[in-house]
């Protein structure tokens, strides 16, 4: 007897269904998907226990006939092709006939539905692919899907889902491309009884990119002009350089309607960028693409995602070329002019000495970066209202705030610091003697400067140390956190005045679930009502370290590391441990005293693995004395 046989209809339906329902979210992108191909204009999602419990998915499009609805969950059946000519100038978002089937095999399904010339609808049920119920049912006009207890007969598939809140924001992420996708629907979505986007479906962009990124971008969209060359259409938003985050998944694209994932289009938009953003940073972008059905091949994969271009080479010029004009025509071109000194503000301990003369600086058009909005627009040549050069402000005299989170952090034996010292910069603690410590502990080393605003130069007995300054007080900042078992023994600053902060509906999604968390690490925060598009939190602690900051921005940053794993796959306090460490520490660009250098070779002293940052990036460089000489011949 052979051993090949024909695998019955159940087995066969359940593998379909791994290949197109692989979570919660793409369960949600389909029935969409067919929402929009049914011509609905408003579109309601809502879900439950992170699309797990229940997936409800209504519009008002056309709905679909009662002979046709035990079709519509059949395998393989469609309205919307009629021979294999179609697949090479497919015009809907669905084609392939298999989505319905597919979770109807892994779900309990209900479709409730009626077509415009009718006074009554129609509602039928399946339960893991088998029909349960098939009638009449009063319903208003479109179609209603339900589904629940999504993969209750696959447990295998069910073990290696994600949690609830990575489902919710999953879908979240889902629908805010569906919106910028198609702007003139009406999308709602709505999570475990809470609203989270709401859009106007009046047809523009920009008014959708507001919604679902809240109004805070508003100022800083830029429309794409419009290219439309030989067959192809370009059209889109995209932000100034002035918005940025630290994840691609703010950049959406559109091909001939569909959402679609593509590096060569990716790649496109941040070619356009080029120089304009900080290393590591990414546009909020939407791209829409329009080119002939027949240049295009959506049937690569099942869930429609990957696509091919007939001219991609084109495709990519095109963008690239239409998002650098709308970015050009924002970018501030650098002015040389002279800088008349300003004075700080007057200090009855610490009175300023005024500069002698002016200095000349390079004043471009200051960008916002919250992450310096508490520092003010100071022009380039200027520090603290002082020229560069000249004699240091009050604010250095007394060390910069960095001084206090360094100082403060300092488990035991916090150096000596005289506020009335006439220059900080030249009096550097005397390290301990080194009969007591060995040569290559950095308590013994003395600072000599910094390189670049990012390097500091060190000498020991031993030689000499170059030491990234973020890398080193990441380690600092991540093993105080570990070591620290409750809130209580983290360097907390409390607000006087909260801060509200915009968050987008995946960011507080997050922050529902993991809000514990962040709070024990010294980040304390309640929610305070809806906006357009965002949710607002209110700000009333933050760990000392970024009490200075642009608290806005380190805490989205924050928020959006923890969501893409950009911290590894380990717990969740883990994780959160580690984001909160980097997003904390000292940033390549800061200007630290001598003190505040001397406090950070300390504190570094007593970690264990100071060797390497928590990401495992070297935090120094030793060059030794027997290097020196070498290199200089002696």
């Amino acid at each position: 007897m052979g051993r090949i046989r024909q695998l019955d209809a159940d087995v066969i339906a359940r593998i379909a269904a791994g290949e197109v329902v692989e979570r919660p979210a793409s369960v949600v992108k389909e029935l969409a998907e067919n929402s929009i191909d049914a011509g609905a204009r408003n579109i309601t999602i809502e879900i439950n226990s992170g699309g797990f419990g229940l997936i409800r998915v209504r519009d008002d499009g056309v709905g679909i006939a009662p002979d046709d609805l035990p079709l519509a969950l059949a395998r393989h059946a469609t309205s919307k092709l009629d021979d294999a000519d179609d697949l090479y100038a497919v015009r809907t978002l669905g084609f392939r006939g298999e989505a319905l089937s597919s979770i109807g095999a892994v779900a309990q399904v209900e479709i409730l539905s009626r077509t415009p010339d009718r006074h009554g609808g129609w509602v039928h049920r399946v339960e893991g692919g088998a029909t349960i119920h098939d009638g009449a049912s009063g319903s208003p006009p479109g179609t209603t899907v339900s589904v629940a207890n999504l993969f209750f007969n696959t447990p295998a598939r069910l073990a290696f889902q994600r949690s609830h809140g990575a489902e919710a924001r999953a879908i979240s992420q889902i629908v805010t491309q569906l919106a910028l996708a198609a702007p003139s629907i009406r999308w709602q979505l709505v999570i475990d009884g809470h609203q989270s986007i709401s859009t106007t479906g009046d047809g523009s962009l920009l008014e959708a990119a507001i919604a679902v990124y809240g109004a805070v971008v508003a100022p800083h969209l830029l429309t794409l002009p419009l290219i439309d060359e030989t067959a192809v259409r370009v059209t889109g938003i995209c932000t100034s350089p002035v918005v940025h985050r630290n994840t691609r998944t703010y950049t959406t694209f559109v091909v001939n309607g569909r959402v679609v994932r593509s590096q060569a289009l990716t790649h496109a938009v941040e070619e356009a960028y080029h120089a304009l953003l900080p290393t590591g940073r990414h546009p909020l972008a939407s791209v829409r693409i329009d080119i002939p059905p027949a240049e295009v091949d959506v049937n690569i994969h099942p869930t429609k995602l990957e696509i091919r271009l007939q001219r991609e080479r084109l495709v990519y010029a095109r963008v690239r070329d239409a998002v650098r004009q709308a970015v050009s025509t924002f970018t501030p071109s650098p002015v040389i002019q002279p800088t008349a000194p300003s004075w700080p503000p007057y200090s009855s301990t610490h009175p300023p000495t005024p500069p002698t003369t002016g200095t000349w600086g390079l004043r471009p058009t200051p960008l916002l970066d919250d992450s310096r909005s508490d520092q003010g627009n100071e022009p380039i040549g200027l520090r603290n209202g002082f020229p560069l050069g000249s004699e240091m402000s009050p604010r250095e005299k007394t060390g910069s705030a960095w001084s206090e989170v360094l100082a403060a952090s300092q488990d035991d034996g916090v150096l000596p610091f005289d506020p009335g010292a006439s220059d900080a910069s030249t009096s550097a603690p005397k390290p301990p003697t080194p009969a007591v410590r060995p040569a290559s502990d950095p308590a013994t080393w003395r600072p000599l400067g910094q390189v670049g605003l990012t390097y500091i130069v060190v000498e020991s007995p031993d030689g000499m140390y170059l030491i990234d300054q973020h890398s080193a007080h990441e380690r600092i900042v991540y093993e105080q956190l570990k070591r620290a078992p409750t809130s209580a023994e983290v360097l907390v600053q409390p607000l006087l005045n909260p801060d509200p902060i915009e968050l987008t509906p995946s960011q507080s999604t997050w922050l529902r679930t993991n809000g514990e968390f962040l709070k024990s690490f010294g980040y304390e925060l309640e929610p305070f009502g809806t906006g357009t598009g965002t949710e607002t939190w209110l700000l009333r602690a933050v760990p000392r370290s970024v009490a200075t900051r642009g608290r806005a921005r380190a805490l989205a940053d924050l928020l959006d590391a923890l969501i893409d794993r950009e911290y590894g796959d380990g717990p969740i306090e883990d994780q959160t441990r580690w984001a909160v460490a980097c997003h904390s520490a000292v940033r390549a660009g800061d200007s630290l005293t001598m003190t505040e250098m001397a406090s950070l070779m300390e504190q570094l002293s007593r970690c264990d693995l100071r060797q390497t940052c928590p990401h495992g990036r070297p935090t120094m460089i030793h060059l030794s004395h027997t290097q020196l000489a070498r290199e200089f011949g002696r």
